[in-house]
């Protein structure tokens, strides 16, 4: 059986760039590692989400980075919801 879930990642502070905010950027890859879905803004602002549905039962993996790939470090809140909630933020 399928499952959808709605990933949220929100930006925090950068810890190498003073002032600034992440700029995160959400992949889901399956067990083989192919990219299955991915998003860059479209949450609140700069935030990523994504309303991913499973194609098959099975373990997935979600890597979070930034747009700019490995350039900033900093904390993020990562939030997995149930379902679909394509206007959560």
């Amino acid at each position: 059986a399928t499952q959808t879930i709605t990933i949220l990642v929100r930006r925090g502070f950068s810890r190498d760039y003073p002032g600034g905010f992440l700029d995160p950027y959400v992949y889901v890859f399956d067990e083989s590692q192919a990219q299955l879905a991915e998003d860059d803004d479209s949450g609140d602002g700069l935030d990523a989400r994504l309303v991913f549905t499973a194609p098959a039962s099975g373990r997935y993996g979600i890597v979070i980075t930034t747009y700019e790939r490995g350039l900033h470090e900093g904390q993020y809140t990562l939030l997995v919801l149930d379902g679909a909630h394509p206007d959560a933020v």
